[in-house]
């Protein structure tokens, strides 16, 4: 659990380090191999899906990791909160309202 983020982060420079190099992002590949690439239009929703998949690479990768070990899919991706109620309606105000949303 501790290591998610670094493996994660692992697995995403991996990924782009090898399609940069190769100049083929996986969706980009995908339409090339089965012959897609050819229409303006087309070419704009490939490039589309490749960006997309570069912005959530790393939700990608954790969700990729949960599977492969079993794990809790939507379980939180960040780290704890903490917060502190100096006084004592403060802290029971924030607690009813936190247990609510985490």
């Amino acid at each position: 659990h501790i290591l998610e983020n670094a493996k994660a982060y692992i697995m995403s420079f991996i990924y782009v380090f090898g399609t940069v190099i190769s100049g083929y992002p996986l969706i980009s590949g995908l339409a090339k191999a089965f012959g897609l690439s050819g229409s303006e239009g087309v070419f704009y929703i490939i490039r589309l899906l490749d960006a997309m998949i570069y912005f959530w690479l790393p939700q990608i990768n954790i969700t990729i990791l949960r599977l492969y070990q079993g794990r809790n899919l939507r379980h939180r991706m960040v780290g704890r909160t903490v917060v502190i109620g100096d006084i004592p309606w403060v802290a029971q105000s924030a607690e009813a309202f936190l247990s609510k949303i985490f």
